[in-house]
């Protein structure tokens, strides 16, 4: 018999009855958090999920909706009426873009999901790195009338590295040009994934109407006030007579029959029993299939992909169901186990990794943090893991989006927000027992031995990409004017709190001319700096000019030997000291070469560390810009006892200033991945114009029936107003999208030009 239907009134009432039942579960947890520990007692029952897409997929309009069905909020926010519960910042409402990650918790079939919804575009891509370190999942968002696009490819790749198990949710199958076939061919061609379709698309009279489970065989038909349920096949073998009466064609449900039939076969390549049943012409059941969905996606043998739309409300509800019953607790996680000693239980020792920190007006740091073992209680004392210094925990709070609420304790698995901590930054790993730091270190050290040596466990290599927190290269800087000196003081202090928050954000005082110089990932990232200096600090900056952020690179082995004595308090400072630059490596790294013999104490050697990487970031001869890709040992080192580091400092920078002008310093520009969406009547002109005035590399052209597509990799430098160009040499119809791909030398005869450029020649 075919499920009874749901009339309007009935469904009215579920809705009601789902969002007071949800409702009050939220108020009663609310209530609950202040006497007892945030978490589920039982881990099985927690998803961390993160939800990730490129810009304007959708990611945020799902998030509502799923908020909605779980009971969170009485209405959908949506992002056209400046009103959801996820984009709660100033900025994030006028420009309908999510700028900040936010998490919130909320609770579905029994289960408790903590959900962080994080940025899509990609300026703001180190907030989605820092997130992935605490997430178990993740919903990659797709745009069905897009499929992949640039940043999927980016945040897959992401995701990939941390190896995680992913949902796929195709959104905007409402629209008129939605594939979501075509999706899922870019997804196997582009993503390297293995996509497993689990929900399909169904039409009514050529309109997206609902989605089939492939699993229960049940098709869900939405109107604007009910949902109709109906099996595929009907009672007597065949169609059900009922969806081809509704307008559902033959063709449609011939396809869903087929997927269903690619689903079992994919599934039952990973068992052997039940592959051997399938030969035998015995369908595996309903609930063996999910059992095997669930362990293929857990072990990213399969992601699974869901078809919906969030502007419909269609298919949300079957996407929730999937968070909870296919992707993994931190229980199945154990990729993200500390190697040794430590396990997801509150009878462990407190280890928790900070991802994230706000400065709040009132409340001082706000330190977000992801418990893996232990509890995080407030009035607590912490150790940190890097420079093994303590703080004490003032207050725990629980973040609902834009809503802190107080909190007693954290357990393992969940996410809390610590005030007091005014050292703590993001990337660190933290404690509650001095005695295990050793231990940690020693954990820490075997694997990044393990990874150098490619014998790293899965922990191990989870847990070397915990501690290395990868901020990007700003690609553009600027120069911020203010009319005081007072309001320059003030300006300073609000830029140490903003890229204390936002560690892609960095400002540096200009040697030459005593500027204040700040850089970010792109024009976006900068003018939604400027806008929250304006209302958050009340103070108004004028901007300079837009400029390329160009770093310069040594190219030769250089060594110096700079000694320097100096009297103070009638006592003589006597310091030598002998650096080495090595070009190469991604980061900036200091390394000890000085022997056994050589006295040097700890202290020193910090101060020899932080005065290179001072002048490493005050920048070089050439144009000042930021020096990279390069390590420098310590070969020399002689002083006093008593000899002050201010002392060791200024040797260190004489020296290592010396070192890097006999380097054979190159510039180095920051290079784009182009895509270029336009008709095939304009390739030619677009292809010509890239090699010819943007000395650009194209990559590949892809032609299909709809468009073509060029993808092409551009110096930075050349993309400025490009849009215009675009849309000029395509009569309007172009797009054009871009992604920071790497720092690439310039070449002789062009850095030439940039450097007279940047002279004023």
């Amino acid at each position: 018999m075919p499920l009874k239907l749901l009339t309007t009134y009935r469904y009215r009432l579920l809705l009601q009855h789902t969002y007071r039942h949800n409702h009050m579960l939220q108020v009663r947890n609310v209530a609950n958090n202040e006497n007892k520990l945030v978490g589920c007692s039982d881990l099985t029952n927690m998803r961390n999920i993160g939800i990730l897409a490129h810009i304007d997929a959708g990611k945020t309009s799902t998030t509502e909706c799923m908020l909605f069905h779980a009971g969170v909020v009485k209405k959908i926010g949506r992002i056209d009426d400046g009103d959801t519960r996820m984009d709660f910042m100033k900025q994030e409402r006028e420009r309908g873009i999510t700028i900040n990650a936010a998490n919130i918790a909320f609770n579905w079939l029994n289960r408790t999901v903590n959900l962080i919804d994080t940025p899509g575009h990609v300026d703001f891509n180190f907030e989605v790195e820092r997130c992935l370190h605490v997430l178990d999942s993740a919903v990659l968002v797709l745009d069905g009338t897009e499929g992949v696009q640039p940043q999927t490819i980016s945040i897959n790749k992401q995701m990939t590295e941390w190896t995680l198990p992913r949902l796929i949710y195709t959104n905007k199958m409402d629209r008129k040009n939605a594939d979501f076939d075509r999706s899922i061919k870019a997804l196997r061609k582009e993503l390297e994934v293995n996509p497993v379709v689990y929900t399909r698309p169904v039409y009514i009279n050529g309109m997206f109407r609902g989605v089939v489970d492939l699993i229960s065989m049940i098709v869900r038909i939405h109107t604007k006030n009910n949902i109709q349920c109906f099996p595929v096949n009907g009672e007597n073998g065949g169609f059900n007579e009922q969806l081809i009466e509704m307008g559902v064609n033959r063709e449609n449900l011939e396809i869903i029959i087929h997927s269903r039939t690619k689903l079992i076969e994919e599934l039952v390549s990973f068992d052997e029993n039940l592959l051997e049943e399938y030969f035998e012409g015995k369908t595996p059941s309903p609930e063996n299939l999910k059992r095997l969905l669930r362990s293929c996606c857990v072990n990213q043998q399969v992601s699974p992909v869901l078809c919906g739309s969030a502007v419909t409300n269609i298919g949300i509800d079957l996407l929730l169901n999937a968070i909870v019953e296919y992707l993994p607790s931190p229980l199945d996680r154990i990729e993200s186990h500390f190697p040794v000693n430590f396990h997801h239980d509150a009878n462990s020792p407190l280890i928790a990794y900070a991802f994230k920190v706000i400065q709040d007006r009132n409340r001082g740091s706000l330190v977000y943090l992801r418990v893996y073992s232990g509890v995080l209680k407030s009035h607590s004392h912490i150790y940190r893991l890097g420079d093994r210094g303590s703080e004490k925990i003032n207050r725990l709070l629980l973040s609902q989006a834009g809503d802190l609420k107080e909190i007693r304790a954290v357990g393992p698995g969940n996410i809390g927000v610590a005030v007091g901590l005014k050292e703590t930054q993001t990337g660190d790993v933290i404690t509650s027992d001095e005695t295990i730091l050793t231990e940690i270190t020693k954990q820490i050290e075997t694997a990044n031995d393990c990874v150098t040596k490619r014998t790293a466990s899965p922990s191990q290599t989870w847990l070397t990409n915990l501690i290395k927190l990868n901020v990007p290269d700003a690609v553009f800087y600027c120069t911020l004017y203010v009319d005081s000196k007072e309001e320059e003081r003030e300006l300073v202090k609000a830029l140490n709190q903003l890229t204390t928050e936002d560690p892609s954000l960095r400002y540096k005082i200009d040697p030459n001319n005593e500027d204040l110089v700040v850089s970010g990932m792109g024009d976006l990232h900068l003018q939604i700096l400027i806008d929250r200096l304006k209302h958050e600090y009340r103070i108004i900056v004028k901007l300079g000019k837009l400029s390329i952020a160009y770093q310069e690179v040594p190219t030769i082995v250089s060594k110096e030997v700079y000694e320097t004595t100096s009297t103070m308090s009638g006592r003589e400072q006597h310091v030598e000291i002998g650096l080495r630059v090595i070009p190469g490596g991604q980061n900036i790294k200091v390394v000890n070469r000085l022997g056994n013999e050589v006295v040097i104490s700890r202290d020193q050697l910090k101060a020899i560390q932080n005065a290179v990487r001072a002048v490493c970031v005050g920048g070089g001869p050439l144009i000042h810009g930021p020096v990279t890709e390069l390590s420098v040992e310590l070969t020399d080192f002689t002083c006093e006892e008593v000899t002050s580091l201010n002392i060791v400092s200024y040797a260190t920078r004489e020296c290592l200033t010396k070192a890097l002008r006999n380097s054979e310093l190159r510039l180095s520009e920051p290079v784009m991945k182009v895509e270029i969406k336009l008709s095939e009547e304009y390739v030619e002109a677009v292809l010509a114009d890239l090699a010819n005035n943007r000395r650009g590399i194209v990559k590949r052209v892809l032609t299909d029936a709809r468009a073509s597509c060029l993808e092409a990799e551009v110096p930075l430098e050349h993309l400025l107003q490009y849009s215009n160009v675009v849309r000029g040499l395509t009569s309007g119809y172009g797009e054009y999208s871009s992604r920071f791909l790497t720092y690439r030398q310039v070449a002789n005869e062009h850095q030439k030009t940039i450097i007279d450029r940047y002279k004023g020649y």
